[in-house]
């Protein structure tokens, strides 16, 4: 699946997919909100959460947008099998 299907498809869908088929990659929190960035297929997709709440889906494949995780990845855990 392109980045593209994967945004239009609808919600509930892309919950069910990068829950069940993404790697998580990374975690962080910001003013509040907690941000939880998977990898799946070739882009990556960030969850944002207000406390328990589900409140935005990203998905994207510019590397900038990597940057506030770097400092979390563990990069040798991507490579285990």
């Amino acid at each position: 699946m392109t980045i593209n299907q994967f945004k239009l498809l609808p919600r509930l869908t892309k919950i069910n997919i990068i829950w069940e088929q993404g790697i998580v990659v990374g975690e962080r929190e910001d003013e509040g909100c907690t941000f939880v960035l998977y990898s799946y297929n070739s882009f990556y997709v960030e969850l944002f959460f207000s406390g328990t709440r589900l409140v935005k889906i990203k998905a994207f494949n510019n590397m900038d947008l990597l940057e506030p995780y770097l400092p979390e990845i563990q990069i040798h855990s991507l490579f285990l099998f």
